[in-house]
């Protein structure tokens, strides 16, 4: 023989029971889309970045942070003067900033500090004297297909295509576009 109770205070339990399960079902389920939408923003659209080091002085400092929009190169191509984050060529594991000086068949040279594109003195109105050698000759290169030169604008300091590398299309992370912090810095790159 089987006893049901119709006992309300069980009645009462059992219902509590219930709606305590379901709401920490949503809880974990708003958890999870949560951080699908996180990850899938911080992968595809946008991400903060650090500087680290001087290379991109004056226009970006060290520990400065920005947001870089990993989207744009989707709808629009890579522009001369468009600062990027991308995964540097000799060692994949590593993160750099750079501004873009190169576009793929452009040919690219330094004559006496003077940056020549196409055979034209590249205008530089981000560049402090300062921070170039004026001394320095670099030979004429031709960017390869697909491949962007890239410079730092604190040109003394900077690791850069000057070593002789260049940045292939698929490692570039994206567009550096907001500075965030320090606060007194806050604008666009």
């Amino acid at each position: 023989m089987v006893h049901m109770r119709s006992d309300e205070g069980y009645l009462k339990r059992m219902t509590l029971s219930e709606h305590a399960r379901r709401e920490l079902l949503d809880f974990f389920k708003m958890i999870v889309w949560f951080a699908l939408l996180f990850f899938g923003l911080r992968t595809f659209v946008v991400e903060g970045f650090e500087i680290q080091g001087n290379s991109m002085e004056p226009t970006l400092e060290s520990n400065e942070r920005l947001f870089v929009f990993k989207f744009l190169y989707r709808f629009d191509d890579v522009q001369r003067g468009d600062v990027i984050v991308f995964l540097y060529p000799e060692d994949m594991s590593r993160r750099f900033i750079k501004r873009v000086i190169g576009l793929p068949g452009d040919t690219v040279e330094i004559q006496d500090g003077k940056v020549l594109v196409n055979g034209q003195v590249l205008e530089e109105k981000y560049i402090e004297e300062r921070y170039v050698r004026p001394s320095e000759n670099v030979a004429k290169r031709t960017v390869s297909d697909g491949c962007f030169y890239v410079l730092g604008d604190h040109r003394s300091v900077s690791s850069d295509s000057r070593g002789g590398w260049v940045v292939p299309r698929n490692n570039i992370i994206g567009k550096a576009v907001l500075r965030f912090w320090p606060v007194t810095r806050i604008g666009l790159v």
